[in-house]
């Protein structure tokens, strides 16, 4: 293989979110490597580490692509004086927006239920590791962790009121925890999916963990922080929700009911915030390729490149690029809505 390497998916005990730019010779640990192709000029190369972890290489040669723009530079400031909160953040998606947001100038708290959070699916050791490596990939970084059960309004604010004390007000919020997840939590079997995930068959249990997850979390770190935004008439509240809730579905049946409340709920707030200038918007992705992602379902290979197809899964890195959009003064007139990031795999109105 020639030219430069980016990495786009999992090592074995880390991965540089968005897309670190690495040295064609720097070393990896691996057992095994495939090699296939993917068209426009793109390879996908297969690694798994020493854990058994699957990484992701794209090579490529010419333009960069901007799925997987390198996060070793300074930060653009554009976001500089901002402080920003993203939930679910120790790994996945989360992870990947708080390191965006953290290049654009912004004080960023990265948050995980626990402090070992990150170790669910071999992305990290903890949460301090995670800071420590998004201050390497971001010279110049402001990045904190916390930690918390977000389903507990207690907690919300505990955690709420620990990064207003070190960074200031909280200017974005990402509600990015999440996930179709049951009682089982994230270790459970089938990467912690309800066991009979269907819409009559669920127990009971499982019902409460997913709304709770997905739903409770979103509206109580609103609640907590919203009223500060409209106290000085500024603000950006971004949730994620999911093309799940945007259609019926005979499977994961609660979790998209939760994410179609949030959608609902991403409306109402934004209705009752306009007059104090403060947006609420809501993300709907698609099928994006994180750890849990590729843990719990069977995947195709051929999708998974980083352009030349929409009919392609997405990547991390285009939620946080619209995370961005939407916290910028690109969309100052933008509020109330649920974008999807899905490559066109619905097109019916949201």
């Amino acid at each position: 293989m020639v030219g430069d390497t980016v990495l786009a998916g999992y090592g074995a005990q880390r991965w540089a979110s968005c897309g670190r730019r690495v040295r064609q010779d720097e070393r990896l640990a691996v057992s095994a490597l495939q090699v296939s192709p993917a068209g426009s000029g793109n390879r996908m190369v297969g690694l798994h580490g020493n854990s058994g972890t699957s990484i992701r290489l794209a090579t490529r040669s010419g333009v960069q692509n901007p799925v997987s723009e390198p996060a070793d530079a300074q930060s653009s400031g554009q976001f500089d004086g901002r402080v920003a909160w993203v939930t679910g953040s120790s790994r996945g998606i989360g992870r990947v927006v708080a390191t965006h947001l953290a290049q654009l100038g912004a004080s960023v708290a990265i948050h995980g239920t626990s402090p070992t959070s990150t170790r669910a699916y071999g992305e990290g050791n903890s949460l301090a590791d995670v800071v420590r490596e998004v201050e390497s990939e971001v010279p110049g970084a402001r990045v904190m962790a916390v930690h918390g059960d977000l389903t507990d309004d207690a907690v919300v604010a505990s955690v709420a009121s620990e990064i207003q004390s070190q960074f200031g007000d909280i200017d974005i919020l990402v509600n990015n925890a999440g996930g179709d997840i049951g009682a089982q939590g994230t270790m459970g079997e089938n990467a912690g999916k309800p066991i009979a995930n269907d819409g009559i068959d669920i127990s009971v249990a499982d019902i409460r963990s997913v709304m709770d997850r997905n739903l409770m979390t979103c509206i109580l770190c609103c609640r907590e922080v919203a009223a500060g935004m409209r106290a000085r008439k500024r603000g950006w509240i971004v949730n994620i929700g999911s093309i799940a809730g945007l259609g019926g579905n005979a499977s994961s049946v609660i979790y998209s009911t939760s994410k179609a409340a949030v959608h609902e709920y991403t409306r109402c707030l934004a209705a009752q915030l306009r007059r104090d200038n403060v947006y609420v918007n809501a993300i709907a992705p698609g099928e994006i390729i994180t750890a849990r992602f590729l843990a719990s379902r069977e995947t195709d290979e051929r999708r998974k490149v980083e352009d030349g197809t929409l009919t392609r899964y997405g990547w991390p890195m285009e939620i946080a690029r619209s995370v961005e959009f939407l916290a910028s003064g690109d969309s100052s007139y933008i509020t109330g809505q649920v974008i999807r990031v899905d490559g066109g795999a619905q097109l019916w109105p949201a």
